[in-house]
């Protein structure tokens, strides 16, 4: 609260009244932005509290964010009862207050948070990894689909240095569990069975498929940047070459061209 000339205090800058009531509503607030907020409300011909009047945009925002969380994460949603799922939330955002203007940001912490909960299963963290990672394939960037045929014009020295980037919506996740198959019913702990995924976009769908854990390394690999004569040579007994070649057509690398 800021001071006129004569000492009188005058409303709050606009500022202040924004820092001040995004830390009330998302329950991040100290008790003195409590108290300072609640100053603010006129109650003149009002029957209900300053406190009471400021709940319910507390409220209404929990529910938006609420209802955001249960779209984006469908399948751990499925895993608790209302009253569950909110205490869970509520705990979520009182750690990880949303700092974005989209709701599409809201669980990106979501994952993480479930992996240090002791009382949430293991496996139900690499499934929130899966459907973050479906979500942000949705928003991604566009990008030109790359045409493999394209290295045959590179001459050999050229071709041995050449490496990728995974395309913004791809997405590579593995887990100890049977996790990502969509037709798979979590009532009970999924199967322990090492598992692999690639998530991406296909046109404006999100989609995904299962690989072979050494066809997941290759893409590992090309995330961290080795070379096309570094890969050669690694998968050299494999079918490396049909990987990259469905891996282009799907819209998953891009080669890095200098």
């Amino acid at each position: 609260m800021s001071a006129a000339p004569n000492g009188k205090p005058v409303g709050p800058t606009l500022a202040e009244l924004q820092k001040t009531l995004s830390s009330v509503i998302n329950g991040s607030a100290s008790s003195r932005e409590n108290a300072l907020a609640e100053s603010w409300i006129d109650l003149a011909g009002q029957t209900i509290s300053a406190k009471d009047r400021l709940d319910v945009y507390v409220d209404a925002w929990f529910m938006r964010l609420e209802e955001s969380l249960a779209e984006d994460f469908p399948k751990v949603r499925a895993r608790f009862k209302s009253g569950e799922w909110e205490a869970l939330l509520r705990d979520y955002f009182a750690q990880s207050p949303s700092q974005s203007f989209t709701l599409a940001r809201a669980g990106d912490a979501f994952p993480a948070f479930l992996s240090e909960k002791l009382q949430v299963p293991k496996w139900l963290a690499d499934i929130a990894l899966f459907e973050k990672a479906l979500y942000k394939a949705l928003s991604a960037r566009d990008v030109d689909v790359w045409n493999v045929a394209e290295l045959q014009t590179f001459d050999e020295e050229k071709l041995e240095a050449l490496s990728f980037d995974l395309q913004p919506s791809v997405t590579l996740i593995e887990s100890k569990w049977n996790v990502f198959d969509p037709d798979v019913e979590f009532g009970s702990n999924p199967d322990l069975i090492d598992s692999f995924v690639v998530v991406y976009r296909d046109g404006f769908t999100p989609t995904s498929r299962s690989v072979a854990a050494d066809e997941f390394e290759f893409l590992r690999q090309i995330a961290n940047k080795a070379t096309l004569g570094e890969l050669a040579q690694e998968f050299q007994e494999t079918n490396w070459l049909v990987w990259l070649s469905e891996a282009a057509s799907e819209g998953l690398i891009h080669p890095r061209l200098k």
